[in-house]
């Protein structure tokens, strides 16, 4: 808290300046300009001129040139003196209705487009930027004009020194282009810089957090975190007082929901609102569960945060369901609240190693009917109590008083304004991570609707399937059109001069199904036909090596027989194995299909044996589908089969809440711990909300909305008063031009390095009220301000420098 404001004594002047009163001090600055009459000390001085009595005729014209010039200059000089009372009398304050206004002026086609700023004394100060005009459309609550449109604006107007003859008589006169909107409204002013001055924010956007950023944080840190998608189940929106159950469902973005509700503000089930972090949240009832899985989680120890509340209905008990959150199953914290009342919930785990873990929260009472709400869930390594303090114009200020030029609140709450403060001067570093968005909606595209399934495989047949817990396959996909044991179309090595690619020869004239049966009595797993003739048949070559087989690369020569079997051409084998089983691979692709394809990878294509045949259906790219945040790390993945028998089956495998993403993330194949297999894409919106008063804050710990202020303050300026003059420039009064009072006005975080001054012999003073502090002292002349600690009553003093 500082002594305000430092009040002009009205003893002092400043040459050349006519004030007004300051709406910050309330003081009238005004002073009297020395009088100065052109046309009289230049008569004066004429007549003062003796000429000579010899002047000869040629001197006496000169004269009467001289005098009629004179008289030529003392005409001129009357109508500019007339000329420019009109204008000061069409210009002063009290005739000129632009004056201390913005003013639009129209193009030639009477499109408002120009704005210029009035001062106080009738000058035009026009608008250089579209950042410095979008900024001026708010400056101090400054009235906006129109200019009558026959009034066109000419580009000389953008320099000084010319005069724009406005309606009712008025005359403004340019003066130099606004080069802030901090001059917008204070020129001709006095001004005491202090929080009010820190104005006109322009949003610069919503952008992600960047650890390497150099970021300050203001009034608290998020610390480090989990960022839990959705954290307030603010999507998709509902409807006002209303509810949706779903079932084995992951449309809730983040989230995969087992009979888990989701509501906005519904007076039907009862839980009390407004919600404290938006007008969702999440009921789960009975045994229903919603559970949300996290990649790359570093070891550590990690705090839950949330807010819980019970419903108190149905059974006639009075008690909340309690929910057991569950880390990969297993139970570290049970939720137990009570009923009608929101309540702040923690409990801890602890990650040994680093990995893909699932939180669920799981509702345990299944005698009866109970019910219990969550909302803003937040996952933290750190010691802050997670939840940001700070509102926008606290962070304003504080990002104002400290230096920074850039500010912004993340994780904000749209209900309180509320969020953590970030601040920083350079922007771009801040926005380079680029802009921050948020699941808004996610859609199932394809899904294989079953209940019971434990895990998903792909078979060494080249089938999909979802299995239960006993191994059964609920659901499968079709296999291969033809050719269950066929591998593909492969060169053969011998081609450039290597060894063969299937070792032994067997015999010419064949088909695919003579060379099966020689490679079966021949004890040989792999064989393969070539150069085939139809009617005469082809080469048989076998052996027992499959990769060796395929080492040559892809062919794309062979062709069918009548028979629909795949054979070799010149250099080409035909690849089968005797023992049933393929080499396959699924592969999840940006033209939203899932695909099953023949083939080692995305380069050995073999053919397509199943696909989701969802191709266009995909919608927005999400980086929170990331492939190598995914259980393989990669897009596709072989099913591992290497033609022996029963291989192949774990080549790939997704057990509940493991997914397989495309290189864009805009699908995404998940086991849901429901039992269910889906295809999933996204929509996406910037992740931002707004505070009651429309502010722009980062939605959650992932994003920042950076707001931009034309100009910065420090320590050194607070408590400064200061002329603005017309062109901006600030004249700071010197000591002796005020005094203080002894009202105080307080400065909310503002960095102290010395704060500690001694009063009367004491560093400090304990238990002591406000008033009785701030008393002390104005007692004291060499005390400038306090310090004050409200929860310890500590007293300190700040000096005066």
């Amino acid at each position: 808290v500082t002594k305000s404001n430092r009040i002009p004594r009205q003893q002092k002047t400043v040459e050349g300046y006519t004030g007004r009163t300051d709406t910050m001090t309330g003081n009238d600055d005004s002073h009297n300009m020395p009088k100065f009459n052109l046309a009289k000390n230049t008569n004066n001085l004429i007549n003062n001129v003796k000429l000579p009595d010899n002047y000869n005729s040629n001197n006496r014209e000169l004269m009467k040139e001289y005098n009629k010039i004179l008289n030529e200059f003392k005409t001129l000089q009357k109508n500019m003196k007339t000329a420019t009372n009109k204008y000061l009398e069409r210009s002063s304050r009290k005739n000129n209705k632009y004056a201390g206004k913005n003013v639009w002026f129209a193009d030639s086609n009477g499109s408002y487009y120009a704005g210029m700023y009035v001062t106080m004394d009738g000058i035009a100060r026009w608008y250089p930027s579209t950042d410095i005009l979008d900024s001026a459309k708010n400056c101090n609550n400054i009235e906006w004009l129109y200019a009558n449109s026959d009034i066109v604006f000419k580009s000389e107007w953008e320099n000084s020194g010319h005069f724009i003859k406005m309606d009712d008589d008025v005359i403004l006169m340019t003066g130099d282009a606004m080069e802030s909107v901090d001059q917008c409204g204070i020129s001709g002013t006095n001004v005491f810089v202090g929080s009010s001055s820190c104005k006109h924010q322009v949003l610069q956007g919503v952008y992600k957090t960047n650890k390497s950023t150099p970021t300050d944080y203001l009034g608290g840190d998020p610390g480090n975190t989990i960022t839990v998608q959705n954290s307030n189940f603010d999507s998709p929106t509902l409807s006002s007082d209303s509810y949706e159950y779903y079932v084995s469902d992951t449309t809730v973005p983040g989230w995969s929901f087992n009979n888990g509700v989701l509501m906005n503000s519904s007076t039907a089930w009862g839980y009390p609102t407004p919600y404290p972090h938006g007008n969702q949240a999440c009921s789960i009832q009975g045994a229903s569960t919603i559970s949300q899985t996290f990649s790359n989680v570093e070891p550590g120890t990690y705090v839950v945060k949330l807010m819980a509340c019970g419903r108190n209905c149905c059974d006639g008990s009075g008690e909340s369901n309690p929910i057991n959150i569950n880390l990969n199953g297993t139970t570290f914290y049970t939720i137990n609240v009570p009923v009608s009342q929101w309540t702040d919930v923690s409990g801890s785990f602890t990650v040994s190693t680093q990995g893909t873990y699932t939180i669920e929260f799981a509702g345990t009472y299944t005698s009866g009917d109970r019910s219990t709400a969550i909302q803003n869930i937040l996952i933290t390594q750190s010691s802050d109590s997670g939840t940001g303090t700070m509102t926008y114009d606290m962070c304003k200020v504080a990002a104002c008083i400290n230096g920074y030029q850039y500010f912004g609140i993340q994780n904000g709450n749209p209900k309180t304004g509320q969020g953590y403060c970030a601040a920083t001067n350079d922007f771009v570093s801040a926005s380079q991570p680029g802009t921050a968005h948020k699941q808004t909606k996610v859609t199932t595209i394809w899904q294989t609707n079953t209940t019971t399934g434990a895990y998903a495989r792909l078979t060494s047949t080249g089938v999909l399937q979802v299995v239960d817990s006993n191994g059964n396959a609920v659901w499968s996909s079709t296999g291969p059109t033809y050719g269950s044991n066929y591998i593909g179309c492969y060169n053969d090595a011998a081609m450039n001069g290597q060894p063969r690619s299937l070792i032994n020869y067997a015999g010419d004239g064949h088909n695919a199904m003579d060379c099966r049966n020689i490679a079966q009595s021949d004890n040989a797993t792999v064989y393969g036909n070539q150069y085939y003739f139809p009617g005469s048949g082809g080469e048989c070559w076998e052996s027992s090596d499959l990769n060796t087989a395929r080492a040559a690369g892809k062919a794309t020569n062979c062709t069918k027989d009548s028979s629909g079997n795949m054979t070799g051409a010149a250099w080409s084998n035909a690849v089968y194995t005797y023992n049933m089983g393929i080499g396959c691979y699924i592969s999840a692709q940006s033209d939203g299909n899932l695909a099953v394809y023949r083939g080692t990878n995305l380069n050995d294509n073999q053919g397509a044996i199943w696909s989701t045949e969802t191709n266009g259906k995909q919608k927005d790219s999400w980086h929170g589908w990331d492939p190598k945040n995914t259980k393989y790390g990669e897009t596709w993945v072989y099913n591992g089969y290497d033609g022996n028998n029963g291989t192949g089956n774990d080549g790939f495998v997704l057990y509940p809440n493991e997914s397989l993403t495309d290189p864009s993330g805009v699908i995404c194949l998940t086991m849901q711990s429901d039992g269910n297999l889906v295809l999933k894409t996204s929509t996406i919106g910037e992740a931002y909300a707004k505070d009651s008063n429309g502010k722009i804050m980062g939605s959650d710990n992932d994003a920042i909305a950076i707001y931009k202020t034309s100009s910065t303050l420090t320590n050194d300026n607070y408590g400064k008063l200061s002329y603005i003059d017309n062109a901006g420039i600030s004249h700071p009064y010197d000591d002796s031009s005020y005094t203080y009072t002894s009202s105080y006005s307080e400065i909310p975080y503002l960095k102290q390095t010395e704060y500690s001054y001694s009063i009367n012999g004491v560093d400090s003073v304990t238990e002591v009220s406000l008033e009785d502090c701030q008393q002390a002292c104005s007692n004291d002349d060499g005390c400038g301000g306090v310090v004050y600690d409200t929860s310890g009553q500590v007293c300190s003093y700040n000096s005066i420098n």
